[in-house]
């Protein structure tokens, strides 16, 4: 696992990680996967993201890894992971560096 570069390795005890970390920020949901309104908002809301591009990026990716996922935790990891992918994960990743060098 390359946390310092974002990367996560696709195994068991990673997927409970980001199971664990997503369910304890409660941004993510068994029953219905990562709650996107609730995640734009607990991160900066419309001022510090593109609303109308973030919402579809997650709900796409809660839909297509729901799809292809065996249980919940390989579900949450196959979805963070396409998040990263997309322009809400770039996103992710700058605020992230900002927390972790305390300019957040």
């Amino acid at each position: 696992m390359r946390m310092d570069r974002m990367q996560y390795e696709n195994v068991p005890h990673v997927q409970r990680y980001i199971h664990c970390f997503w369910s304890r920020l409660q941004l993510w949901h068994d029953g219905t996967g990562f709650d996107a309104l609730r995640i734009v908002h607990s991160f900066g809301g419309p001022r510090r993201l593109n609303v109308e591009q973030a919402l579809p990026a997650i709900n796409g990716c809660n839909a297509k890894a729901r799809r292809v996922s065996h249980g919940v935790s390989d579900w949450c990891y196959r979805a963070f992971a396409c998040v990263l992918k997309t322009p809400v994960g770039d996103w992710y990743r700058r605020h992230m560096a900002d927390v972790i060098n305390g300019n957040a």
